[in-house]
């Protein structure tokens, strides 16, 4: 009987850590492939907003896949911190540029959302936001502002953060 037990407990152990080890692969899968996109190899796409939009929706639909409900956003960042609101060093990114005693700023910014059914349970939302700097001129006027209620918006040190 105690055998017995111990088996159902190891088998319910082993099926928590699936649940849990699969909802973090796949996001670890997503932001690698955010990663190999939103590159400095890449910034020569970046003008054409919808044809960025469509190849991160393919490769995360790719991950997720096609039952997922995948949703791409993309925003072109351009901001103003003071230089003394930062205290690390000043990253010789594109779209990074020390003027006077500000830093001038310029990212795009992906928001990737899906829904994650793993093993029947309820479908989870899950976002990532990536950010990466990039010079202005690569980047098409077809972006929006981000919303207000990004928290690198409403704090812009954290795309430096982000970045080191």
């Amino acid at each position: 009987m105690q055998e017995k037990l111990i088996i159902v407990v190891v088998i319910a152990g082993m099926g928590v850590l699936l649940l849990l080890g699969g909802n973090v692969w796949e996001k670890q899968k997503v932001i690698t492939q955010l990663n190999e996109i939103l590159s400095p190899s890449n910034v020569h796409t970046f003008k054409d907003r919808t044809g960025l939009e469509d190849e991160i929706w393919t490769r995360v639909e790719g991950v997720v896949g096609e039952d997922a409900d995948v949703e791409v956003e993309l925003y072109h960042y351009r901001g103003r911190i003071e230089a003394n609101e930062w205290d690390g060093t000043v990253p010789r990114y594109g779209g990074v540029r020390k003027e006077g005693s500000s830093l001038t700023l310029s990212a795009v910014i992906c928001r990737v959302w899906w829904t994650q059914t793993i093993m029947g349970k309820r479908p989870q939302d899950v976002h990532i936001v990536k950010s990466m700097f990039v010079e202005p001129q690569f980047m098409g006027g077809s972006y929006g502002t981000p919303p207000k209620d990004f928290a690198e918006v409403q704090d812009p040190v954290l795309l430096l953060e982000a970045a080191e």
